[in-house]
Order: C-alpha cells, then sequence, then structure tokens
C-alpha cells in the first residue's frame, strides 16, 4: 500500500475526561472548537495532566496502523504505539510552550506528514516573571525598609547616646567648676592659715624677746642690788660679832 493514512486528533483529555467544544473549564472554554480544527490549546497551569486519542484512517490493514507521537519542549524522541493504544499521554508537564507531534504509517511503513497541535501552558501566578518582579520588589522594598529602621534606630541611640555624653560632661563640667572654687577656697584659707602662723610665731618671738629681755633686766637690776647689800652685810656681820647677844639692838641688826 503507497498510500499513507490519514491521521488526526479524535478527541483531547484533562486528567481523563474528554473536554468537549464550548465546554467550560476553570471559566473558559478549552475548545471553542473540534479539536481537529484547534491549531493552539491554551491550558492553565493546573491542567498538565492531559492526552490526546489518535484515529489514522487506511482502507488497507488498518489493526496494524503504527503510531508516533512527541511532545517537542517535554520529551524529544517519538514514542511509538500502535492501533490497540491510541492515546499519547502527558502527566506533570510545567508551564511553557510546546509542540504536539503525531503522524501514522500503514501496514507497509508508509509514514503520513508530521501533523503539529502547539500548546501553551500558562504558569501559575507567583511563577509569572511579574509576579517574580514584585517579590523581588517588595523583597528590595522590605531590605530598604529594614535598613532604613535599622539606621534611624541607630541615629536615635546616636541621639541619645549625645544627649547622654552631653550632660555627663554638664555634670562634670560644673563638678570640675565646685572643685576648682573650692581649691581656691583651702588656697585662700591655707594662706590664712600660714598669714596667721606668721603672726604667731612673730608674737611668739617677741614675746621671747620680752622675756629675755626682762630677764636681762632683772638679772642687771638683781646684781646691783646685791652688790651694795654684800657692802652692806659685811659690816653688819662684824657689828653682830662686837655686839653682846643680850644687848637690845642685836635683834634689830641681826634682822637687817
Amino acid at each position: 500500500n503507497p498510500y499513507a493514512p490519514l491521521v488526526q486528533i479524535s478527541s483531547f483529555k484533562l486528567r481523563n475526561k474528554i473536554v468537549k467544544v464550548d465546554e467550560v473549564h476553570n471559566g473558559r472554554a478549552i475548545l471553542p472548537l473540534p479539536i481537529t480544527a484547534i491549531k493552539q490549546l491554551d491550558l492553565k497551569h493546573d491542567e498538565n495532566f492531559f492526552s490526546f486519542d489518535l484515529l489514522a484512517l487506511s482502507l488497507s490493514d488498518p489493526q496494524n496502523i503504527k503510531y508516533q507521537y512527541q511532545l517537542s519542549g517535554f520529551n524529544e524522541q517519538w514514542i511509538n504505539t500502535d492501533a490497540s493504544i491510541r492515546t499519547a499521554v502527558f502527566t506533570n508537564v510545567p508551564h511553557g510552550k510546546y509542540e504536539f507531534k503525531y503522524r501514522a504509517a500503514n501496514a507497509d511503513g508508509i509514514w503520513s506528514n508530521e501533523q503539529v497541535v502547539r500548546i501553551v501552558i500558562h504558569p501559575a501566578f507567583n511563577q509569572t516573571l511579574g509576579f517574580r518582579v514584585t517579590v523581588v520588589a517588595f523583597t528590595i522594598l522590605l531590605l530598604l525598609g529594614a535598613y532604613w529602621l535599622r539606621l534611624r534606630n541607630l541615629m536615635l541611640q546616636k541621639k541619645r547616646l549625645k544627649q547622654e555624653v552631653d550632660e555627663k560632661t554638664s555634670v562634670l563640667r560644673l563638678q570640675k567648676l565646685a572643685i576648682e572654687d573650692q581649691n581656691r577656697l583651702l588656697e585662700k584659707q591655707k594662706k590664712e592659715i600660714e598669714e596667721q602662723i606668721d603672726k604667731v610665731i612673730d608674737m611668739t618671738r617677741q614675746i621671747h624677746e620680752s622675756d629675755e629681755r626682762k630677764i636681762r633686766y632683772f638679772t642687771s637690776v638683781s646684781h646691783e642690788i646685791r652688790t651694795p647689800l654684800t657692802l652692806i652685810s659685811g659690816p653688819i656681820e662684824k657689828l653682830l660679832d662686837t655686839i653682846d647677844q643680850n644687848d637690845p639692838h642685836y635683834t634689830s641688826i641681826k634682822m637687817i
């Protein structure tokens, strides 16, 4: 048989359930037209478990028709099957753009032309570029906010520390002034005490000198008095030696 069979998709399934024309799934109709007229399927991220039923028409020996298919971008090698298993099943297909290619061969190995259906699986919102950009921008804003808060806290801490330092410096300055005043007062009192000590020493020296002058004076006076008395006592003693003790003048002379 030199004629290749005519091959087409007889049905499209989501999770092993046939999708009918204009049937609503996730808020829209996946097949606005029969599957044989569809050139592109737009699926959502959770519609990644799907299958195609293939059908090839050949007038001679149809039970020996062979099929090949692949999902370009998901698996790059042709998958072989026969008339007993005409379903191409794909599971857990990630979001992206693919091409479902299929063809059939008659019993003599004459292959039909390759047929193509484009499939677009749209990413979930958290898988879109916009979401990632938003997350990155939000993360940057969070980091900037955290940095700003940290910087603000550091500035407030710096301000508080400066106030504390200024207050302590002011207290220390006042204490220093008080100590200086106290030192000046102590220095003044020291000078006054030293002056008083000098006065006391001077007065003591003057008293000492006065005492010495008095001692010298009384010594001189005593010497001057003792000399005449010595001169008088000698003759009196001789006079007493010559007078009888019974003489009434003896006692008076002896008193002298």
